[in-house]
């Protein structure tokens, strides 16, 4: 009788053995694979990282070049809150021309890429950003806000008007430009004076005017005890720092005349009423500009006409208004009402409008607004 032969136990350790070998193979290809994938996370981490330092670094020097300061101003700040670690250089380029460099290098650890001999890895990365005058800005009205810019009554404008929320335009309000907003859905309600399209753009800067630019060259100074006798006729340049507790607003009223240019500071508000007539430009730094009345601002090519920058600023017109230049509130709303005529352009971060408003464009205004960018170019 045929009889089966039990396996010999040699063999049987021989395949045992040769499992064991394939798994042991297997195991250390997976770890290898594991710690290739962990030093390449680890790699890619580090240069994203850096990267958005370098371009951090490149657009803050170019900004701080554009406003007349240095290139490697704040970089230490800068290099603490994205990345303390690394090395970060930064320096101004010929070629392109205003253009600013940032090199950065930042060395991370080999992770489990140590297996292997590699202790460490050293990561680079380069941005480079530019600064100039951006796009022309030719907006008659113009809304830095993402709230509805809303024009009722009789609003004209010859030009064209944006704003970075919704529009809405009712009763006989007409713009003869083009009219973009920032979001979709805009109406028009009432018959309106002349047909409106609205077209959805990406969202439009505030321009800004630093407080340097609006200073006046060669001022006299009113501050201290001058503040409480402030003349009601001005001629030249003036600086008026007198803080809102001791002298409350600056009220100018009846027939004032103001030949110059004003910059008002210390908080301080300014309220312009009667048949003042003025020759110039006033700013105020961190109050409100009110007009009412027969106000008239006659001088063209000055820019803002009249002003209201820095925190808890406003800007309110109310009456017979006139104004040649640019009213300019871009931290705070501007109220618009009665029947003011403005040309030059009205630019705040909250506009409202209602009555019978007239602004019409000038570019030899609206072409002294400081509009400025920076870009990364590489």
């Amino acid at each position: 009788m045929y009889r089966r032969r039990a396996p010999s136990g040699r063999r049987i350790l021989g395949r045992r053995g040769q499992s064991i070998i394939l798994l042991v193979g297997f195991l250390v290809a997976l770890m290898g694979g594991v710690a290739a994938s962990i030093t390449v996370g680890t790699v890619y981490f580090a240069q994203t990282r850096l990267q958005n330092a370098v371009d951090a670094a490149a657009l803050a020097g170019a900004q701080s070049e554009m406003d007349g300061g240095s290139a490697n101003a704040n970089q230490t700040y800068l290099t603490q809150q994205n990345m303390p670690q690394a090395e970060v250089t930064v320096s101004n380029l010929a070629n392109p021309p205003n253009s600013v460099q940032a090199l950065g290098k930042v060395t991370v650890p080999g992770s489990f890429a140590s297996l292997f001999g590699i202790k460490q890895f050293t990561v680079r990365a380069r941005g480079v950003a530019q600064y100039g005058a951006g796009a022309v800005f030719d907006y008659a009205l113009f809304q830095g806000a993402t709230s509805t810019l809303a024009l009722s009554g009789n609003t004209h404008v010859n030009g064209s008007a944006h704003s970075n929320g919704n529009m809405a335009l009712s009763g006989n309000d007409c713009i003869t430009g083009s009219t973009t907003v920032g979001v979709s859905g805009s109406a028009v309600t009432g018959q309106g004076a002349c047909p409106q399209t609205f077209v959805q753009v990406p969202f439009v800067s505030m321009p800004n005017w630093t407080l340097a630019q609006v200073t006046p060259q060669n001022a006299t100074v009113i501050s201290g005890a001058g503040c409480n006798s402030i003349p009601q006729n001005l001629t030249g340049n003036y600086i008026i720092d007198c803080p809102y507790s001791q002298n409350g607003p600056l009220n100018l009223t009846g027939s004032n005349v103001i030949n110059g240019n004003i910059l008002v500071e210390g908080g301080s508000s300014v309220s312009i009423s009667g048949n003042a007539a003025i020759s110039g430009s006033i700013t105020v730094y961190g109050g409100s500009m009110n007009l009412s009345g027969n106000v008239s601002e006659a001088v063209t090519g000055k820019g803002a006409a009249f002003a209201a920058v820095g925190p808890d600023s406003s800007c309110s017109m109310s009456g017979n208004i006139s104004v040649n230049g640019v009213v300019y509130c871009p931290d705070g709303p501007i109220n618009i009402s009665g029947n003011p005529t403005v040309t030059g352009a009205v630019i705040g971060n909250y506009v409202d409008v209602s009555g019978d408003i007239k602004v019409t464009y000038n570019a030899e205004d609206v072409q002294q607004v400081p509009v400025q960018q920076v870009s990364l170019i590489q």
